[in-house]
């Protein structure tokens, strides 16, 4: 078995530890599988979540992962249906505040 590399990775508990990072230039993605309407809450909180990183100098870039949609039969496997799926969670995060840096 392959060793992990420990020294990549960075385990954060207390907020001391987390604001002695060197998070200004740091990229981060989020991808979310569009399937339909997203529900308010998830909208809500990853609204939130994607503007705290933005504010703290973190570039985040949503990925919609539409293919994987597909290839999951998700709104029946229909891309036009999925696309519009993602499109809507888009202006959803859009509505509720997202940072216009989130690419």
């Amino acid at each position: 078995m392959n060793e992990i590399d420990l020294t990549l990775f960075q385990e954060v508990v207390t907020e001391g530890e987390l604001k002695a990072l060197k998070l200004k230039g740091a990229k981060a993605y989020i991808g979310f599988e569009p399937s339909g309407t997203a529900h308010i809450g998830t909208a809500l909180m990853w609204t939130a979540r994607i503007n705290n990183l933005i504010e703290a100098g973190v570039s985040v870039k949503i990925l919609m992962a539409d293919w994987h949609a597909m290839i999951n039969d998700k709104l029946g496997g229909d891309i036009e249906r999925i696309m519009e799926s993602g499109r809507s969670m888009v202006a959803g995060f859009k509505a509720l505040g997202l940072d216009e840096r989130a690419e």
